[in-house]
């Protein structure tokens, strides 16, 4: 119990739940006090998934990145587990949302969405470093709110694939990408983790 204690403070966990948590239920509560409907819109939805994977960036990798290659702990079931734990720890305010009067919704495309980016972010972290990782979810999910605002709509799987976070829970193309980002970073950075920094880079916090 005090190394799993050690191991979540080293990689600022406790802060990283917290900054998610406050900001569920900051939305939650100024859209319960000015909004009319009793759901949220789902583009503040998704934005506010994509802020909660960007909190998990700093959890990806310890202070000492040698440490995390040693073989004196089973690294790889650990990050299996980490990565499978934050979605876990995402979803929980979410869902909790349905019985407030601010709900965020539909469930279905919450959690396809939040396992989509949260894979995003676990490869962006294994390809340039858990501290850049928020960049490609923000980077992915900005044009497509883009596209979906200005009325933009197509039959072909690829524009709905590549627009896969706001389309329909029932779209095919959509949920082959999310499923495909989730499996792909889930079993990237269980396998390789995060590369080393350079001397230059600071360590999180």
């Amino acid at each position: 119990m005090r190394w799993t204690w050690l191991y979540l403070r080293s990689r600022g966990v406790p802060a990283s739940a917290g900054t998610g948590v406050g900001l569920v239920v900051t939305v939650c509560a100024l859209w319960s006090a000015f909004a009319r409907p009793r759901d949220v819109d789902f583009p503040l939805v998704l934005l506010v998934v994509v802020l909660l994977v960007s909190a998990v960036c700093a959890t990806l990798a310890g202070p000492d990145d040698a440490l995390d290659r040693t073989a004196a702990k089973p690294w790889k079931p650990l990050r299996l587990v980490h990565l499978l734990s934050a979605y876990a720890v995402m979803m929980a305010p979410l869902l909790l949302t349905r019985v407030t009067a601010g709900r965020f919704g539909p469930v279905a495309e919450v959690a396809r969405d939040a396992g989509g980016l949260l894979g995003l972010t676990a490869l962006g972290a294994v390809l340039i470093g858990a501290h850049r990782a928020w960049l490609p979810p923000l980077l992915w999910t900005l044009p497509a709110l883009y596209f979906s605002a200005s009325g933009g709509s197509s039959e072909r799987a690829a524009t709905r694939a590549l627009t896969w976070m706001v389309q329909p829970i029932g779209d095919r193309p959509a949920a082959i990408m999310a499923a495909a980002l989730a499996v792909a970073g889930l079993v990237a950075y269980a396998l390789r983790g995060t590369p080393l920094r350079p001397a230059s880079d600071p360590a999180p916090a």
